[in-house]
């Protein structure tokens, strides 16, 4: 059974954040047409969501020791779905979690069996022709870790070694372009789930492991991965999106307006703080004039 947790709606003292979740009310009393058959209405009426998680993605999306959903996309999606229920105003949303995998993680918002996916999937033009994402809420890019940095110092040094990569990620382009580009050869190897690669190069099946980079970072700071090492670089840059619904604008502009106002509060860099400090990282300078550039007035 989906595991269940609730969240009220609350009323916002910022100016800005009261104006939007005032305006989306006054809005939403006259829904009609597609919006009144949308996601948004039906969460209303049911008081109740299906968020998508993956359970090793960490610090984004993992499954904690005590068996519920954590890290900073799930709390930002529980951030979200308060912000959702003041905007429909309904006393509180309860959410209902669906665990997915990489592969089948955009799967599982096409077929409706999941309303939103809080993980760390990059933003595309090619997953936007299934699914809707909201605005970005975090940047990363696809790095590289080894085990032995003295024989693999660097991307170059790949020639003639075997590399791990999650099958249908961003970070499996990302990689074979690196090695278009070096013109090196280099044993692809694709897994399902980050322990496999992990457990790869602790059997000698591979010599590296690719990943988006804070995911490599949290997981150096795990004993699973205490031996790896991080290469230099960055070999792309992905912008991270909740996964939507396509074509359910009522939708994704309540998810926007929510985001936006968290950003606003100082709520994002709150998140930042508290899962990313822990392992020595801060959001740079890119991130911050993403989150600027995004956050359009109401």
């Amino acid at each position: 059974m989906p595991r269940t947790l609730s969240f009220l709606g609350r009323t916002r003292t910022h100016g800005l954040a009261t104006l939007a979740a005032s305006a989306f009310a006054i809005a939403s009393v006259g829904l009609t047409g597609t919006a009144a058959a949308g996601t948004l209405e039906k969460i209303a009426a049911d008081g109740r969501i299906t968020i998508a998680n993956v359970e090793d993605l960490a610090p984004f999306s993992f499954t904690g020791d005590d068996g519920i959903p954590a890290g900073l996309s799930i709390d930002l999606c529980r951030a979200v779905v308060t912000e959702l229920a003041t905007q429909v105003q309904v006393p509180l949303i309860s959410i209902d979690y669906v665990q997915v995998t990489v592969q089948s993680r955009l799967d599982t918002i096409v077929s409706g069996r999941a309303d939103m996916e809080c993980g760390a999937t990059t933003v595309t033009l090619g997953r936007r022709e299934r699914v809707d994402f909201s605005v970005p809420f975090f940047a990363s890019g696809a790095s590289v870790a080894v085990a032995d940095v003295q024989s693999v110092p660097n991307i170059e040094a790949l020639s003639g070694k075997r590399i791990a990569v999650i099958e249908g990620s961003t970070t499996q382009n990302a990689i074979k372009s690196a090695i278009r580009a070096e013109r090196i050869n280099v044993d692809v190897i694709a897994v399902e789930r980050t322990a496999d690669a992990v457990q790869a190069i602790k059997d000698d099946k591979v010599d590296a492991i690719a990943h988006d980079k804070m995911i490599l970072v949290d997981l150096m700071q795990d004993p699973l991965g205490a031996d790896l090492v991080a290469l230099p670089g960055l070999l792309s840059f992905e912008p991270y999106g909740l996964v939507l619904p396509r074509g359910d604008a009522d939708f994704r502009l309540a998810v926007d307006r929510a985001i936006i106002g968290l950003y606003q509060d100082g709520v994002l860099d709150d998140l930042y703080e508290k899962w990313l400090a822990p392992l020595g990282a801060r959001p740079g300078a890119t991130l911050d004039r993403m989150l600027q550039l995004q956050a359009v007035p109401e």
